[in-house]
């Protein structure tokens, strides 16, 4: 029973920092598993027990990426990212829903299966 900090859990489960707090914020209603130590302002959960409960929850609530953290999971600098919505290279994506933010921002969510799919495709070529 390893004890991970957060960017750990981040790291082994392949979630974004974005996920992970979404995840800690809903902890009342989604039954996050409580740290098991917590050391100065690090907190340690139980790999074992954490995966089992992420492994629990239904796709939606650990699966839609923004373009950012699309960008950080193919280890792609930021400002190539933000082009790919109006210039997509070839097999890039359609985004699972838009919103549009406040100055007209757009944000566009993405399945991160989808996003990993694509690089390894882009790999490969």
């Amino acid at each position: 029973m390893p004890s991970l900090t957060r960017s750990e859990l981040m790291e082994q489960y392949g979630l974004s920092r974005h996920a992970m707090k979404k995840l800690w914020a809903e902890r009342a209603t989604n039954g996050h598993p409580e740290p098991t130590s917590v050391v100065g302002k690090a907190m340690f959960w139980d790999s074992d027990a954490f995966g089992a409960w992420l492994g629990s929850l239904t796709p939606p609530e650990t699966e839609l990426v923004s373009m950012a953290e699309a960008g950080r999971l193919l280890g792609l600098a930021p400002s190539t990212v933000t082009v790919y919505a109006k210039r997509p290279p070839k097999g890039w994506p359609e985004p699972v829903s838009e919103e549009t933010l406040g100055g007209g921002r757009i944000r566009r969510l993405y399945r991160r299966t989808d996003v990993l799919a694509y690089g390894t495709r882009s790999q490969g070529s």
